[in-house]
């Protein structure tokens, strides 16, 4: 159970992209603003790469609607980390976990609105909403199809 936003992000959840996106945004905010914008940049750089997996549900989504919520966790966990060196106590326990659930759940409904803003909630699979990557698709299908009708 995750008892802080810093925990959840830094433990609790994938780690799959982390060094991505701290090279795509931390690493480069890390050197204007110290390690709370590697914090932040790692954040934005995972909006933006967020953007653009629902781009092809919908072009027209705008971009704040991933970069704003995705942005604001970022604050949350610098805002933790300003927390304990204000007061020497770690964001933790129950109240954390209150605190980072409300944070979170905040922030995410902007995300999953702007998902289904693109469509991406309407559809029965990811390829059926991706109209030319499921274009493609049928057509590898339909060849492979007529190469073993060869047989």
């Amino acid at each position: 159970m995750a008892t802080s936003v810093n925990n959840f992000w830094a433990r609790r959840w994938h780690q799959w992209f982390r060094r991505t996106f701290l090279f795509l945004g931390g690493d480069p905010l890390s050197l204007v603003f110290g390690s709370g914008g590697r914090i932040l940049g790692g954040f934005l750089a995972s909006g933006v790469c967020h953007w653009i997996m629902i781009l092809p549900f919908n072009a027209g989504v705008e971009l704040w609607r991933m970069m704003v919520p995705f942005g604001m966790i970022g604050v949350g966990a610098v805002g933790e980390r300003m927390f304990l060196q204000w007061t020497d106590r770690r964001v933790e326990g129950l109240t954390g976990w209150v605190w980072a659930m409300i944070w979170s759940t905040l922030w995410f409904s902007l995300v999953v609105d702007g998902s289904a803003r693109a469509g991406t909630l309407g559809n029965s699979s990811i390829i059926e909403g991706m109209t030319p990557l499921r274009d493609l698709v049928e057509r590898l299908v339909m060849v492979f199809e007529t190469w073993l009708h060869t047989f």
